[in-house]
């Protein structure tokens, strides 16, 4: 079988999170979109795929490092190289086509073997019943399985829907430590300030023992969060710095992006003491901020009296 994953959307319907980066690689509960179908390919026994890639794509080939890291052969090529490896496929070689820009809920090893079923018993064609599409994919699977990220407020939910269980298929990174708190290797967190939430911290991540969690929250890989920060039903992308007393609800935030999920309103933050990029290797001009990463480390150690909350907003 021929597997072809279109990786080519440019996701402006999620800017300013696809200025950073292709809508493949946004993580969902701790997984590049992508991760989670390559996922469920590695389950259906399926080992070699190829991407075809639209903007970053060099960042999605250095991500997927040749599928090596999911015991996988993956080929990225970009878009312009699409008709030529539909082409190349055996007249008689199964084809299946699917979108890894989107989140589906399902046993791929079921739908394929549901498409055969539906096909005559001459060439079994899977790519007309596959395409990726919402449309195509609801003759296989309801509609409740498939998210197309088509928004920030549907690429909020989908953090969300993945962390609670609502996904059967899909699962966050990392580990469960206890019921319903799954981290990554080197992650620093109280479960005490978690009040019967559901939370994933990503790898390296720092939050103070007084951070108090009321709501699912997903944080990423290397977010530092200060004292007395309250988060519900947030989502906290990679190198990421949150300020003391900050109170963030209903939001998505990377670096000093905020972005309230209830009115759509997208807020850039001057006051690196509120919330900063710590990308390493980010410029401190495009931080928008002219401190040091070991400065704003070291400020987790002290107070500070500003305060941002953004359910007031």
């Amino acid at each position: 079988m021929k597997i072809i994953i279109h990786a080519t959307a440019k996701g402006r319907e999620l800017r300013p999170l696809t200025d950073r980066t292709c809508k493949a690689l946004l993580p969902v509960a701790g997984k590049p979109v992508i991760v989670h179908l390559l996922e469920a390919l590695y389950r259906a026994g399926l080992r070699k795929a190829t991407i075809i890639a639209g903007p970053f794509a060099d960042h999605l080939t250095r991500f997927l490092a040749g599928g090596t890291p999911w015991g996988m052969q993956l080929d990225v090529i970009p878009k312009s190289g699409f008709t030529g490896t539909v082409n190349s496929a055996d007249a008689n070689e199964d084809l299946l086509m699917l979108r890894g820009d989107i989140l589906v809920d399902m046993d791929l090893q079921q739908v394929l073997q549901h498409a055969k079923e539906r096909e005559s018993t001459q060439g079994i064609s899977i790519a007309a019943l596959i395409q990726g599409s919402a449309r195509s994919l609801q003759l296989l699977l309801p509609e409740r399985s498939i998210n197309l990220l088509d928004s920030l407020q549907s690429y909020h939910q989908a953090n969300m829907d993945v962390l609670n269980g609502r996904f059967k298929h899909l699962k966050p990174a990392g580990m469960e430590l206890v019921d319903g708190i799954h981290s990554e290797p080197g992650a620093t967190f109280d479960s005490k300030g978690i009040c019967k939430s559901r939370v994933f911290v990503g790898t390296a991540s720092r939050l103070y023992a007084d951070t108090e969690i009321d709501g699912t929250t997903v944080i990423g890989n290397h977010v530092l969060i200060s004292h007395k920060v309250r988060l519900s039903n947030t989502v906290i992308l990679p190198h990421t710095y949150v300020g003391a007393f900050t109170n963030l609800n209903q939001s998505i935030v990377w670096g000093n992006v905020l972005i309230r999920v209830d009115t759509g309103v997208v807020t850039l933050i001057e006051d690196p003491h509120l919330l900063a990029d710590i990308t390493p290797e980010a410029p401190a001009k495009k931080r928008g901020w002219g401190l040091s990463r070991r400065r704003i480390t070291n400020r987790l150690s002290r107070p500070i009296s500003k305060k941002l909350s953004t359910s007031a907003q």
